[in-house]
């Protein structure tokens, strides 16, 4: 996926890619079937292994898992493969800001003796998935919620889409959101007005 495009959100040198929505299934289950939608970048899951859609073949190795690849310590949770350290304590779960407060929000966060802290960008978010339901690892204690189900974050990557646009991770499905809609429900905010939640990253 390539988030500087739209429609699709594809790199430039593949030539072959179905139009329109353009789901193509992925191999990740967990409960649910996973779908990656090249129109504007969004993944999500899919209850029915039966429904229709694309297929795009890969080979080569596959990525090698790590045991304890995650540690949990002084409300941060640091991950061994990415080299990140993630933002764990109580403030990720009820901080919400528009999206230019939550910027400057985690580049004045001062934590863990550490002041580099960032918004993550949407590609960062997918490192701490675990493709279940609810699609946070684990690992991570404070998660925001909406009522019972988890809240999405904000992520620093802008809508290829919607200039005034930036996208969110739905932590409750392991989703990214970036495009116009998704069955008529809006898949962005307005990064000026809309509001959600929080949650800082920094390289080590």
């Amino acid at each position: 996926v390539d988030y500087g495009n739209s429609n699709p959100s594809i790199p430039n040198e593949f030539q072959y890619t179905a139009s329109g929505v353009s789901e193509y299934w992925t191999n990740n289950t967990n409960g649910y079937y996973r779908l990656v939608y090249f129109q504007y970048g969004e993944s999500s899951h899919q209850q029915n292994a039966d429904k229709l859609a694309h297929v795009r073949c890969v080979r080569g190795q596959k990525p090698r898992s790590m045991n304890n690849r995650f540690t949990r310590v002084n409300m941060v949770v640091r991950d061994q493969l990415t080299k990140l350290e993630w933002q764990d304590n109580t403030a990720a779960k009820t901080t919400v800001k528009n999206w230019n407060d939550a910027i400057s929000y985690c580049e004045n966060l001062a934590m863990d003796g550490k002041s580099d802290w960032r918004l993550p960008n949407i590609r960062e978010y997918f490192t701490i998935g675990d493709h279940s339901v609810p699609a946070l690892d684990q690992i991570f204690q404070n998660k925001a919620r909406y009522s019972s189900v988890l809240a999405a974050y904000w992520s620093s990557t802008t809508s290829p889409q919607r200039s005034s646009h930036a996208m969110f991770f739905n932590a409750l499905k392991l989703a990214v959101h970036g495009g116009a809609n998704d069955e008529g429900k809006n898949t962005t905010w307005d990064y000026n007005w809309g509001t959600t939640y929080v949650r800082c990253v920094r390289s080590y």
